[in-house]
């Protein structure tokens, strides 16, 4: 009788350890569970597409088709895809695409891309990001 309940508890730690990995998993990836299928992210999680949003995409995992939700009033800032350098230089070309709905939706390419707010002076005040999809 004794070996059976070894055997169950031996069971139940390996469950509890199971959904301990899971829990982690899940916390480092800001709560989304992997899935096949791309992911939405709300850039600057709650706080939005603003001020504060320059170390946001820091540690997380996108991917090829991973899309980018930038969220904020219409009208206060704008997204705009820029090179490298554009990026350092916080300049916005004339050709640049450019997303101002409030609510812009962008699917995510291989490689680095780089997005800066062309309103005002937002960019030099670190409105801007650059993501690295994998």
């Amino acid at each position: 009788m004794t070996q059976g309940r070894s055997h169950w508890s031996s069971k139940i730690v390996v469950v509890f350890l199971c959904v301990m990995v899971f829990a982690q998993n899940q916390e480092n990836s800001g709560g989304m569970v992997a899935a096949d299928g791309p992911r939405e992210w709300p850039v600057g999680d709650n706080a939005g597409w603003g001020l504060g949003v320059l170390g946001w995409p820091n540690y997380k995992p996108f991917k090829v088709g991973d899309v980018l939700c930038f969220e904020y009033q219409k009208g206060t800032h704008n997204v705009v895809q820029v090179n490298n350098l554009q990026y350092s230089l916080c300049e916005v070309p004339e050709n640049a695409p450019v997303w101002n709905s409030g609510d812009d939706r962008i699917t995510l390419a291989r490689d680095v891309s780089f997005y800066i707010s062309g309103v005002n002076d937002d960019c030099q005040k670190g409105i801007k990001i650059a993501v690295n999809a994998r």
